[in-house]
């Protein structure tokens, strides 16, 4: 008889762990959510201070041009100089595409966001730590797709599979196009050194 009684206890704590558990993590997804709303509201006004209040002092902070921002400050002053010129009038929308708790104070994020009038996509990785009971970013990587509006739902511009005669296909900065044996067109957006793929 104190046999089945002591699986039935176990059972009973192991249930109350896990719906409590659980309730945590939603709890700590909708926290991770509002952090993460902040930060793009901030974006859309043009307001870094906003931007920054959701990263840890020490964060690391890596753009689409490989430009790699060490501590709060440094990432401050990057997005004042982008919003007061290149980004002013840009918008973002976005989605959180995966929430993934690494451990219960420990979460990779993937966010998908387009922004106009660039017509031109993101792909970010944010990594948040729960410290003092706060979800901050301790670490974010940036990633940039064209969009094609002839492509299929994910918006992102397919590379080319044909490598024109010759062997070598380049990728070029500054949205420059490289026209291939076949017609198509590859670019990337932005500034970046040029990127020689050989077959």
């Amino acid at each position: 008889m104190k046999f089945p009684m002591i699986i039935l206890l176990s059972l009973t704590f192991s249930l109350a762990v896990s719906t409590a558990t659980l309730a945590q993590s939603a709890e700590d997804e909708q926290a991770i959510r509002d952090q993460l709303a902040r930060f793009y509201e901030g974006y859309n006004e043009h307001d870094a201070d906003k931007m920054v209040s959701i990263y840890a002092d020490d964060a690391d902070h890596i753009n689409v041009f490989a430009e790699w921002r060490k501590g709060k400050p440094a990432v401050r002053e990057a997005l004042k100089r982008l919003h007061a010129g290149p980004g002013k009038n840009d918008h973002k929308t976005y989605s959180i595409e995966k929430i993934r708790f690494i451990k219960p104070d420990v979460a990779v994020i993937q966010v998908r966001s387009l922004s106009k009038p660039c017509a031109c996509g993101n792909l970010s990785t944010f990594v948040m730590t729960k410290e003092s009971g706060k979800w901050l970013v301790v670490s974010f990587a940036n990633v940039e797709y064209k969009l094609d509006p002839k492509g299929d739902k994910t918006g992102i511009t397919k590379m080319p599979s044909k490598v024109p005669a010759g062997g070598q296909l380049l990728v070029v900065p500054s949205g420059a196009g490289q026209k291939l044996a076949n017609g198509n067109e590859w670019k990337i957006m932005g500034y970046r050194p040029a990127v020689a793929v050989t077959k």
